[in-house]
């Protein structure tokens, strides 16, 4: 049911609470004599058959006021019952009009932007006609519509081959949108499960190849017909070796441990290996990271990891979770780095630290490591008097980091900036696939020194 539906369904509930405070009576179904009944009858059948939301009978329910004996009921209360249920068949009325409008002026969006080859831009479309609906489901008998979901269908795969991953990730988005809250669970959690993974390959381009993000962002801009971004920073290159200095597989293994051990869902060691296995496919799939790591070059040898982390996956699965231990972890590393060595060579700093990462992933969005340089980013903020600009940011669905609001009276009120804002850069370097954390690891700093948010 629509929230237009509910807002229907409240109306006349407050029409009923009208009618039963005042102890009007009501005129049952054609199969009752209107007579036969007492005024706490009717009531009664009324306030049932609100409770059971059967509304298709509405007109039913309603008051027919001539059938009622004269003289038998408070005139007062009755003429009362008689001008809020006609405002509220009005109100109805006027709801369905402006319904209707927002739904066919979303279509007609929709037309626009397929003849403007606007994907993405259609999908929005159509899930704002979605929304202006009776009910979500009835989207799904929309031929446009589902012409359109049929394109994006056939594009989401194409794009990932060519590594469009934000594109692809954008159509995913929508698709996941208009299947929420339908009776098309499956298709849903289809769509979200998709969208978690481009996330987290968009996530590693943003940490590994920062060149290829800007590319994708200026092209990106472009078909939106955005301003075009500045050029690359080079001096941004090499920051992804910042996240890695420090780390070592002690750090690995007793994280790992503490999350088998503590966690509140209790599942232990299967969940965290798997999704620590899954992170380090997706580094190995994801071929534009080769700006960073060349050897991903190397078809062959990609092929063999991607074989080796499919044969351990395949293994976990025919193993008992239960007899797990930390030994399982030690194992399992220890031949993860012995075919790395004979194949794509990542820094091993790089293997613990994704492998880490996928890990808490694998349990939910809220637990991760404290790594070296969240630790030391963490001792500045705490320590080095390190203060913000005034936002309260979170992040969306499609990884953006939102302004929730801005501080009255902070720097960036002063500033211009506004709710709903997106941060897209940070001292000219792209937020693409960063967390809140690392958002606000980057904008904060000692006091007095300067930001720039784009």
């Amino acid at each position: 049911m629509t929230h237009l539906n509910r807002r229907f369904a409240n109306g006349f509930l407050s029409s009923i609470a009208l009618l039963l405070a005042s102890g009007v009576a009501t005129l049952s179904t054609a199969t009752v004599t209107p007579f036969q009944d007492s005024t706490q009858d009717w009531s009664q059948r009324i306030w049932d058959s609100a409770k059971n939301s059967e509304f298709p009978g509405l007109d039913q329910l309603r008051v027919r006021f001539d059938a009622m004996p004269d003289g038998s009921f408070d005139q007062i209360a009755l003429e009362h019952f008689r001008q809020t249920d006609t405002r509220n068949r009005e109100n109805e009325r006027k709801a369905f009009v402006t319904r209707d409008e927002a739904h066919n002026e979303a279509l007609k969006e929709l037309l626009e932007e397929k003849s403007n080859e606007n994907l993405s831009q259609a999908l929005l479309a159509a899930v704002k006609a979605q929304t202006f609906s009776e009910n979500f489901n009835d989207a799904f008998e929309n031929s446009m519509i589902m012409e359109i979901v049929a394109q994006a269908e056939r594009e989401i795969p194409e794009l990932e081959a060519n590594g469009e991953w934000l594109e692809a990730q954008e159509l995913i988005y929508r698709l996941r949108t208009l299947y929420s809250d339908t009776d098309f669970l499956e298709k849903y959690d289809l769509y979200d499960k998709q969208l978690m993974r481009v996330s987290r390959r968009v996530s590693m381009l943003s940490k590994y190849a920062p060149r290829h993000m800007h590319d994708y962002r200026s092209r990106r801009a472009e078909r939106l017909g955005e301003e075009p971004l500045d050029e690359f920073n080079e001096a941004r290159a090499d920051d992804w070796q910042e996240r890695l200095r420090d780390i070592n597989i002690k750090m690995l293994k007793r994280s790992m441990k503490t999350a088998a051990v503590e966690h509140i869902e209790n599942e232990r060691w299967l969940p965290l290996l798997e999704g620590g296995l899954e992170s380090l496919s997706l580094l190995a799939s994801t071929p534009a990271l080769s700006e960073t790591f060349p050897a991903l070059d190397d078809k062959a040898m990609v092929r063999k990891w991607i074989g080796f982390i499919d044969k351990e996956l395949q293994t976990l699965d025919r193993q008992n979770g239960d007899d797990m231990t930390s030994w399982t972890l030690s194992r399992l590393l220890s031949r993860i780095l012995e075919t790395n060595e004979k194949t794509l060579n990542f820094p091993p700093e790089l293997i613990y630290r994704e492998f880490g990462d996928g890990a808490m992933y694998k349990l939910d969005r809220f637990s991760e490591i404290m790594w070296p340089n969240k630790l030391r980013r963490f001792e500045q903020a705490t320590q080095g008097n390190f203060v913000g600009v005034g936002i309260i940011i979170r992040e969306t669905e499609t990884n953006d980091i939102l302004v929730v609001n801005p501080t009255e009276g902070g720097p960036a009120y002063y500033a211009g900036v506004k709710p709903n804002d997106l941060i897209k850069e940070v001292n000219r370097e792209s937020t693409a696939g960063w967390s809140v954390n690392d958002a606000v690891d980057n904008i904060t700093g000692k006091v007095n020194t300067d930001v720039e948010l784009g």
